[in-house]
């Protein structure tokens, strides 16, 4: 009876091994497949934000016309579907006067569009010297060096923004400037949280009411928190998140400032 039972006793714990084993393979197959469907979701989702961006650069290439290739595109670059956004507004409300934060390829696109306006001009700021040097190789490659004016404008302390360093202006002549269109595509958000948030306030003094606003890399926590701030502050209205790889929003300047910053 003893040896009978030491049997099923061992027996049972034999099934129960295969048992526990059978389990752990399931899963880990349900846990292989999971990460399948995920993988497939992901090189989906890189087919088709790579197929928008293709179809972006082509109509931008097909719009703008230009003799030789735009900059590269990728990395810190502005996406072409950002750029597309930028070049159908300029050519659809022919801007006489950009200001932009951060040159290059989407300078050479905004000058190129200007001319093909017949008239206008993009003022670029640019706190990188290499950076600047490129885009303004390219402006002349290009033939579009009137259309564009690139400001080195190193990156300082300002006293109303304590934790940011934002553009200087000592290289820029504002007074005369009156832009109807703001491009905020620096500085880079390495250089702090809300890198981008003293833009309106410094800028308003030099921008038309009700300019157009385009941010650029609006998906990010930091540019979400500094549209926040705007709209609170009472600069931003008719805010639209327009569809791009990096996200773009869009809105009116409601109020400038008077005099320098």
């Amino acid at each position: 009876m003893l040896i009978a039972l030491v049997l099923i006793v061992a027996f049972s714990l034999i099934n129960l091994g295969f048992v526990v084993v059978a389990l752990h393979k399931i899963q880990r197959v349900h846990l292989m497949s999971y990460e399948i469907q995920r993988s497939a979701a992901i090189a989906e989702q890189e087919s088709r934000t790579f197929f928008a961006q293709m179809q972006a650069l082509l109509s931008l290439e097909r719009l703008l016309a230009l003799p030789r290739p735009l900059p590269p595109l990728r990395g810190w670059s502005a996406s072409p579907d950002f750029m597309l956004i930028l070049v159908l507004h300029v050519l659809d409300k022919k801007p006489m006067l950009i200001i932009e934060c951060g040159s290059g390829a989407s300078t050479v696109a905004l000058a190129r569009a200007l001319q093909i306006n017949g008239a206008g001009k993009v003022v670029s700021l640019d706190h990188e010297i290499a950076y600047l040097e490129r885009t303004r190789a390219a402006l002349v490659s290009q033939s579009l060096a009137q259309w564009a004016e690139i400001v080195y404008a190193p990156l300082v302390a300002w006293s109303s923004f304590a934790d940011v360093r934002w553009y200087s202006f000592d290289n820029l002549s504002p007074a005369s400037l009156r832009a109807e269109m703001l491009v905020i595509d620096g500085p880079p958000a390495g250089s702090a949280p809300l890198a981008r948030y003293p833009a309106l306030a410094l800028l308003s003094p030099f921008a038309a009411e009700g300019a157009d606003v385009f941010l650029d890399d609006a998906d990010r926590e930091g540019e979400r928190s500094t549209v926040e701030k705007w709209q609170h502050e009472g600069y931003a209205v008719g805010v639209e998140h327009l569809p791009a790889e990096k996200g773009c929003v869009h809105f009116r300047l409601a109020k400038v400032r008077a005099g320098a910053p």
